[in-house]
């Protein structure tokens, strides 16, 4: 197939279900006409904070606040707002998996799987001064909200503005 083409092909949400970590939202399970594996490790090379399993060709992000997890030929995504916020994700995964496709010539593919750090992890790299610039009520809970998905690093004015940037430095591949 030319790299040009759709690899997507056509997705089938073949479940609905509520959320396990936010009753409000619902996690959903699609099923694609066409494999997507050989797109995986371009994709992982693109995306430094995702998890890649090359053995179970799989790929694990967030994309906002949803989980999203890739494999050959189905999609899971967890947190989203609603049947109608699972086509728009849908459609977005798409488009990403097809611009990964046609960069496939300048992208060098990446088979590392990279290692989630913990929350007490990341919290061990935070300043612990529980100033609240971040907007959470101390360093653990930002810690926490880093660590689903919920923040940015960037919010902690004092590592990527202060003295505490070298703390980070073992979590910026």
């Amino acid at each position: 197939m030319p790299q040009g083409e759709d690899v997507f092909g056509d997705a089938s949400i073949m479940m609905i279900a509520p959320c396990v970590a936010d009753e409000k939202k619902v996690r959903a399970i699609a099923y694609l006409s066409r494999d997507i594996a050989h797109v995986l490790p371009y994709l992982n090379a693109d995306m430094p904070s995702a998890n890649y399993n090359h053995e179970e060709s799989q790929l694990t992000f967030m994309m906002q606040y949803r989980l999203v997890t890739l494999y050959g030929n189905k999609i899971a995504i967890s947190k989203a707002d609603g049947i109608a916020d699972t086509w728009r994700t849908l459609g977005k995964i798409r488009a990403l998996v097809n611009r990964a496709n046609t960069q496939k010539g300048k992208i060098e593919p990446d088979y590392e799987r990279r290692k989630k750090p913990s929350a007490l992890e990341i919290y061990g790299a935070l300043p612990k001064t529980n100033c609240r610039e971040c907007g959470f009520k101390g360093c653990m809970a930002f810690a926490m909200a880093l660590w689903n998905g919920q923040a940015q690093p960037s919010a902690c004015r004092p590592v990527f503005e202060g003295q505490y940037a070298h703390r980070m430095e073992p979590f910026i591949r």
